[in-house]
């Protein structure tokens, strides 16, 4: 038998599923009522260091440790697949507990006002803050100095679009293709994360959200809450990933949810 796969994960919620749904969706518009108030009720929930941002690193930082759990127990399977043969288990996971965690030290610029590192020249002068992360620097923008919409194509590797896109397509069009037959053989070979459709779909309905209040809003504010929303979709989904894995593999076998 090869490594058990959370695959119930990739389907409709459990009941502690359900709890965890709506639990997103509420958090997620509580998130957003800053945006309703004044400048200043804005600026104290969005501003450097403050409540939101705070909290979508904390997110971020929480769904890596989850995501790594699950990776953790999928190696006791035993299996090693071939896009990752150094490692055991379900490198997708691994992979997702990776990537949130540099996403989370971004948006802690890597721990540089907390150890007090100063930004080199060379970086400060193509970093739109002056710190040390990567999503601020001019080419990850989608505006220019002089506040000037960039060109189509320059707008194809502006952070926010990737970000948005990485969304949807782990946390969207991957668990609809656990859901197509033709796909599923592949996906598990390659070691393809299952994450739950249902509460990847809150994804879209961020970035919706988030598109309507920039006109009512300043676009940082709600730039900073829509980041901070997605980190918490991101935990939800790596608990419940970890939930599924923790049920067993009558739960998480991949020819029980075939049949």
């Amino acid at each position: 038998m090869g490594t058990e796969v959370p695959r119930a994960s990739a389907g409709r919620p459990g009941s502690a599923g359900r709890y965890i749904f709506w639990a997103l969706v509420l958090l997620l518009l509580l998130a957003y009522l800053p945006v309703l108030g004044g400048r200043d009720l804005q600026r104290a929930w969005t501003r450097e260091d403050g409540p939101v941002e705070s909290a979508g690193a904390l997110a971020f930082f929480a769904a890596s440790c989850a995501f790594g759990a699950v990776y953790r127990a999928s190696r006791r399977g035993g299996r090693t697949f071939w896009t990752a043969r150094l490692f055991k288990g379900h490198p997708g996971y691994l992979a997702l507990c990776a990537a949130l965690f540099v996403v989370g030290m971004e948006e802690i610029s890597w721990g540089q006002r907390v150890l007090g590192l100063k930004t080199p020249d060379a970086i400060a002068r193509v970093n739109r803050q002056r710190e040390l992360n990567l999503h601020n620097l001019e080419w990850f923008h989608g505006h220019d100095r002089n506040h000037q919409r960039k060109s189509a194509l320059e707008l194809t590797h502006n952070m926010d679009r990737l970000f948005a896109a990485f969304n949807i397509a782990v946390g969207v069009l991957l668990p609809l293709g656990w859901r197509l037959p033709p796909w599923r053989p592949w996906l598990e070979r390659v070691g393809a994360p299952a994450l739950t459709l249902a509460v990847g779909l809150l994804f879209l309905a961020n970035y919706a959200a988030s598109k309507f209040l920039e006109r009512l809003a300043p676009r940082h504010a709600v730039v900073e809450i829509k980041e901070c929303n997605a980190a918490l979709v991101w935990l939800g989904l790596g608990v419940l990933a970890w939930l599924a894995c923790r049920r067993g593999p009558a739960v998480a076998a991949p020819a029980a949810e075939a049949r």
